[in-house]
């Protein structure tokens, strides 16, 4: 019966370790030009199946492993995709991006008069 306490203390020490290797990354993501938030831009951890989307004001929480080296990969729609690389846990970062032309085809509307008889 003295063991079932001593490892109940162990098995809640190593859950506290794990814990504290995570790192929460928090920024925002603007509009290069207008300085205007994203709604909904996507943020990725590069290499790993991880990422969020930014809020009604263009800011994102994500958390990571410390021990990762963490490369963030962010795009939206109509926006050059841009990655930045992460050292520091600390500071909040402001990630702007560019916009960019979508390549497509070129459409040409012409309107014709229709006579009725």
């Amino acid at each position: 019966m003295r063991l079932l306490p001593v490892l109940l203390i162990f098995l809640l020490m190593c859950s506290v370790f794990v814990n504290a290797q995570e790192r929460t990354i928090e920024g925002k993501v603007i509009d290069d030009e207008t300085e205007e938030p994203l709604v909904n831009a996507n943020v990725l951890v590069k290499g790993k199946n991880k990422g969020t989307v930014t809020d009604v004001q263009g800011k994102f929480s994500l958390s990571v492993k410390e021990s990762d080296k963490v490369v963030l990969t962010i795009s939206y729609v109509g926006y050059e995709e841009t990655e930045k690389t992460i050292t520091d846990f600390t500071q909040d970062y402001t990630i702007s991006l560019a916009k960019t032309s979508i390549p497509g085809r070129e459409v040409v509307v012409t309107a014709s008069k229709v006579s009725e008889s």
